[in-house]
């Protein structure tokens, strides 16, 4: 069983890893792709912000280290898991990166309503405007790192 690129969106990854696990054959194994909290500078900054004004943005947190799937997969009865990392990412112009924050229309999978429905306009120009301080944090004389890094993860039965 292969999940390729879709398994950071799923709010609930222990009930799905179980229930996947029960599916499988015995000495069955299942693959999903997962990304660091750090993955893609916007969603990491954004939710950092959001965080401290009450509101949660969920993007890559469910499978943000390679601990938090290792010890999804042997708590969901796996006895074998194997993790490979991918280094990757390339460098984003500051006023590029600085255009990223997110708005009522961008992904949010599993998330409803939109973690940004319910804050005041006022407290939206804040977290916009601390979001761009912290994309300022991370500007180099490259530009900004958006770090694309993947962990490969694999699990038997």
């Amino acid at each position: 069983m292969y999940c390729a690129s879709a398994f950071f969106c799923i709010l609930n990854p222990l009930a799905t890893l179980r229930h996947w696990f029960n599916l499988l054959k015995p000495d069955g194994g299942l693959g999903f792709h997962a990304l660091p909290e750090t993955s893609y500078f916007w969603v990491s900054i954004a939710r950092n912000v959001l965080s401290k004004h009450g509101s949660a943005y969920l993007l890559n947190t469910p499978t943000g280290t390679i601990e938090k799937p290792r010890g999804l997969l042997n708590e969901a009865g796996s006895n074998k898991v194997v993790i490979q990392r991918e280094k990757s990412g390339y460098y984003v112009p500051l006023e590029k990166a600085k255009e990223s924050w997110i708005t009522i229309d961008d992904f949010v999978p599993g998330q409803h309503p939109h973690p940004v429905t319910n804050i005041a306009p006022d407290v939206m120009i804040r977290c916009q405007q601390e979001y761009v301080a912290g994309i300022e944090e991370l500007y180099t004389d490259k530009g900004v790192w958006n770090d694309i890094t993947m962990y490969y993860v694999y699990a038997y039965k």
